[in-house]
């Protein structure tokens, strides 16, 4: 690792077995930074990031990376937006050359940003009909309390937002200091520091706002019921949980550990009790969200509507049964097999690999 001295910190993996390389910047802020009435600009400003630089039409940078087998990538997160660039090592110049490009001199040409705000408006229409996406705003909203991490995009927020918003946002959080860049490739120590110093060194670093100075979340009530009525659904979708421990504390692995037993897969306590025997659901789990601040843990799962009640008490149950009845040595083996094979896979590309380091 090194780092530039406008603050960029830098993360190199070398890697020879594919002839490859992987450009993954990410950039603290994304739309918990962001107030309750502009959510969704950080998915605005991740996707019309490639759309237009000073120098490069959206589809010029299209072509130039395409024409060499490469792709160019952007996503937001909770809490970060990333950028990235994949490209054969010998286009190595063209992938360095295209993100230093497109992290300072993105533009959001204005009928680009009408195409994003009109699927985007599309999207949601679909997703307010979607039991499961309307389960997770409500849980959010309710277990975060005002927290930043519960507010939700909606129509209203999405046609507030203007091309200069997203551009303001993209100017205010995309700085040197504000940043980290994960390289993995097939290529030298020594010319990735050179490509980055390049590319990255001249870009001006400034002062960013304390994005993760955050208000303190209200603590969501317990032992409460809360119904959102559809009444043509065929089946009800369940959500038990409330706050949580964050990324930042030690427990977090040995929870990791609890809540494959709990609910993690198909043999879990979970499945065997509601799938299994009950037959309440086809799927049932369990899983902790551990962003930097503030955490949540919820079951999750689609049931009969005859048994919602029931599936609720077991659920309960369950939960009371981890504190109740200690792991089984062969469940604690289970779980740490299960845990070591995924984390291991999620390592297989290049992209998720640097999703790891950055995390």
């Amino acid at each position: 690792s090194f780092k530039l001295d406008n603050g960029l910190n830098v993360i190199f993996v070398e890697q020879h077995e594919t002839p490859t390389i992987h450009l993954d910047l990410f950039v603290g802020g994304s739309n918990a930074a962001a107030p309750a009435d502009q959510q969704g600009i950080a998915d605005f400003m991740a996707d019309l990031i490639p759309k237009g630089t000073e120098t490069r039409s959206a589809d010029e940078i299209a072509q130039r990376i395409e024409a060499v087998g490469g792709s160019v990538g952007s996503n937001a997160g909770l809490e970060w937006t990333s950028l990235s660039v994949d490209a054969p090592t010998p286009n190595a110049t063209l992938a360095y050359e295209l993100l230093g490009d497109l992290a300072q001199h993105a533009t959001f040409p204005q009928d680009e940003f009408d195409v994003e705000k009109s699927q985007t408006l599309t999207f949601l229409q679909q997703d307010a009909v979607n039991p499961t996406s309307m389960a997770n705003r409500q849980f959010g909203r309710i277990a975060y309390g005002g927290h930043p991490y519960g507010y939700i995009t909606t129509p209203e927020t999405v046609n507030g937002l203007t091309r200069d918003d997203v551009l303001k946002f993209y100017e205010t959080y995309y700085k040197p200091n504000n940043a980290l860049l994960v390289i993995v490739g097939n290529m030298s120590a020594a010319d990735a520091q050179k490509m980055t110093e390049d590319a990255l060194g001249s870009w001006p670093s400034g002062t960013v706002p304390d994005f993760e100075k955050y208000p303190q979340a209200t603590v969501g009530d317990t032992n409460v019921i809360y119904l959102v009525d559809r009444p043509e659904s065929q089946q009800a979708t369940v959500q038990v949980g409330n706050r949580a421990i964050n990324a930042r504390n030690p427990d977090r692995y040995a929870l990791l550990i609890d809540n494959a037993v709990l609910g993690g897969g198909s043999s879990s306590r979970l499945y065997a009790n509601l799938r299994e025997d009950k037959g309440y659901t086809y799927g049932v789990y369990s899983r902790f969200a551990q962003p930097n601040d503030v955490g949540t843990f919820r079951v999750i799962g689609d049931v009969n509507q005859d048994h919602v009640g029931d599936a609720v008490q077991e659920i309960l149950n369950e939960l009371k049964g981890m504190q109740d009845k200690p792991l089984t040595e062969q469940e604690l083996a289970d779980a740490k097999g299960m845990l070591e094979g995924s984390f291991a896979l999620s390592l297989e590309q290049p992209g998720d690999f640097a999703n790891q380091l950055a995390a």
